[in-house]
């Protein structure tokens, strides 16, 4: 896990390796462990090192082919790196160290670009063929690692940040069309960043950079599969089989590794399989809110913790950390967030960290991948569409903009299926997933702990998409198809837990009261006012309707608390 950046000029100029060196500082948090910079030429590449596989110095990043004709960094972890490494030493290659790093530099000198679709992890890849004086970009398949490019006078600039690509010169600007998505649908449909001129590189995407240009391919695409969806007898065992040997991989590790664990039927099923594969107590990992039954889930945790003997730590935001955690949190997130989750997500990562645990498995994906959410049990329903177009008119009212704002269309959602819940699930997995694994990265990173996705291995979001989405959700019930394939191991409470939460923020609450003074300053300040995204009046008339409790607010107001600290942070110019 670390964070990598890099220049290639594309006019054949040699890189600044000074620049390289402001790249690599400005995300020094994702690899605080050990640092490096490579310069071939116009090809410059920076790693930033945190050690979790191979500690020692073998595993040293840029890593270099022993003829030096081939360089890679790398973020993230390759979970099957061994297996890859026994069949690439039967084909008679020499490792020189036990990273997953080296791994990688051979997959590619043996099988090519290919290599690619035999790697099951999160990653984020960069790597320099000095023959054909070409780089070959890579993102994951699910995009649970981040990767940013930009083409910026004459050369491509990348990193896992986008504040890194700043540093070499690119994004000044603000990008009033990745606003547009912000406030209509709170997360990215494209490629478009905040950042004008600055992409991000799909999940499941590839870039080659050569003499001819830039090209992007995409290697990977559940869609057919989401198509071809057909009953499958013994879904449940087959999910189950494949998620013991999720976890089981997740658990590969020279560092210790913990968990993160809510009380809903994900994050305890990850806890209970790493129960049964770990000889020691897992250290598992809370927050909660006192501020209610809709906020606190303690109960549930604690029946996972007792029933699986995990050492238990646990954290209780205060509204009082809200000042000076958020704006610090919008500068690690590069972007506003879509919801504040963010804020417990970090305070629960920061406690990993202070107990010395450097690797945590969550429960992400299980709702994507085997209908978690109630929208899907109601998206035929006539009447929660009605509904539903009542809530967008609403945030369309409340979100309102001003004036002077740019408008324009926001592109359309992409499209697998002719059925509507199949379509629903598959934008769910392809682009909504996106913006929650991005928090989950940037919360993590943020104090230097890795975060892994046991649910997202790759087999078995195929395999979900592969199950039609009525037998995933059996006689209305959610997730019904992952709830039979953990019956026998989680307790009753938990597994026919029917109470949706999704690790609730009473941020709401706090705009109505210990926070309402700090949010009307930051929303009205002079210079945010100057930006011409918002007008006074209706940020006035917003604030002042959820502060009284006429309307519930909190939705429009985080998302502009969001942007106006997203400026405070990045001072993007404005062209409106």
């Amino acid at each position: 896990m670390c964070g990598i950046a890099g220049v290639l000029d594309l006019g054949g100029r040699p890189v600044d390796r000074a620049v390289l060196q402001r790249m690599s500082d400005v995300i020094e948090h994702r690899g605080p462990d050990d640092a490096g910079i490579h310069v071939d030429g116009n090809l410059g590449f920076a790693h930033r090192r945190l050690s979790i596989i191979d500690l020692s110095a073998d595993a040293h990043q840029p890593m270099l082919s022993e003829d030096g004709r081939t360089c890679v960094i790398f973020n993230g972890e390759i979970y099957n790196y061994l297996e890859l490494a026994d069949e690439l030493r039967r084909q008679g290659c020499v490792f020189r160290s036990r990273s997953d790093t080296e791994v990688i530099l051979h997959a590619y000198r043996t099988w090519g670009p290919a290599c690619v679709h035999r790697f099951n992890g999160m990653f984020a890849i960069a790597l320099w063929d000095r023959d054909q004086r070409s780089l070959w970009l890579v993102r994951d398949r699910l995009g649970v690692k981040p990767l940013y490019y930009a083409l910026d006078g004459g050369r491509l600039v990348f990193g896992s940040e986008i504040k890194a690509l700043r540093e070499a010169g690119a994004g000044r600007r603000a990008n009033p069309m990745a606003m547009a998505q912000y406030l209509e649908r709170s997360f990215p449909v494209d490629d478009s960043t905040w950042f004008e001129g600055v992409h991000a590189l799909l999940p499941g995407n590839m870039a080659h950079v050569d003499r001819q240009g830039l090209r992007i391919e995409q290697y990977w695409d559940p869609a057919p599969i989401y198509r071809r969806a057909e009953h499958r007898e013994n879904a449940a065992e087959e999910i189950r089989g494949l998620f013991e040997d999720s976890v089981r991989l997740r658990l590969r590790s020279d560092v210790p590794v913990g968990a993160f664990l809510s009380g809903g039927l994900d994050s305890s099923s990850v806890v209970a399989l790493m129960s049964q594969l770990c000889e020691a107590p897992v250290h598992t990992f809370s927050g909660s809110f006192p501020d209610g039954p809709v906020y606190d889930e303690r109960e549930f945790i604690q029946v996972v913790t007792e029933r699986f003997r995990s050492d238990h730590h646990e954290v209780v935001p205060s509204p009082d950390l809200a000042p000076e955690l958020l704006p610090r949190l919008i500068w690690h997130m590069d972007e506003p967030s879509a919801g504040p989750g963010l804020v417990p997500q970090y305070v629960v990562c920061r406690l990993a960290a202070e107990q010395g645990v450097k690797v945590v498995n969550g429960g992400q994906g299980g709702d994507e991948l085997f209908g978690g959410y109630p929208k899907y049990l109601h998206h035929r329903s006539a009447a929660a569409r009605a509904g539903a177009e009542l809530r967008r008119l609403r945030r369309r009212v409340l979100g309102r903009t001003h004036p002077a704002f740019p408008r324009g269309d926001v592109p359309a959602l992409p499209r697998v299926s002719d059925d509507p819940l199949t379509n629903e699930m598959y934008v769910d997995v392809r682009r909504y997933l996106a913006a929650l694994l991005h928090v989950d990265d940037r919360t993590s990173m943020a104090v230097s702990i890795e975060s892994r996705t046991p649910l997202l291995d790759y087999r078995l979001v195929e395999l979900a998409a592969s199950i039609p989405a009525a037998d995933k959700m059996a006689g209305g019930v959610l997730k019904s198809l992952l709830r039979d394939a953990m019956r026998d191991l989680l307790p009753p409470v938990i597994v026919d837990r029917r109470d949706k939460r999704g690790f609730p923020t009473p941020i709401g609450l706090w705009m109505r009261g210990p926070l309402y003074g700090w949010t009307r300053s930051v929303l009205l300040d002079a210079d945010f006012l100057a930006r011409r995204v918002y007008t006074r009046r209706h940020l006035d008339l917003l604030l002042t309707a959820h502060h009284r409790g006429v309307v519930d607010a909190t939705h429009a107001l985080w998302q502009a608390l969001s942007i106006a600290l997203w400026f405070q942070q990045f001072d993007a110019q404005t062209a409106w």
